[in-house]
């Protein structure tokens, strides 16, 4: 959320999915979760299929790993 922080167009949802990579890059996969779901609402209101698509993608992966457990 830092990279946002500094920006005045908050509305930028790749920059969630970035921060959602860094999360899950860290082990932190709730906040993972919660950086995708931000990206989603942002895409939804901008009709951005290709983001949905890729938010859709990444919440499939990262929820079969943590029912994995890894």
């Amino acid at each position: 959320r830092c990279a946002q922080a500094l920006l005045k167009d908050k509305t930028d949802p790749y920059l969630d999915v970035h921060t959602a990579d860094c999360y899950f890059a860290l082990k932190q996969i709730e906040e993972g979760f919660k950086a995708l779901n931000r990206a989603k609402l942002i895409a939804e209101k901008q009709h951005d299929q290709a983001i949905l698509q890729h938010v859709s993608f990444m919440r499939e992966r990262w929820n079969s790993k943590k029912k994995r457990g890894e």
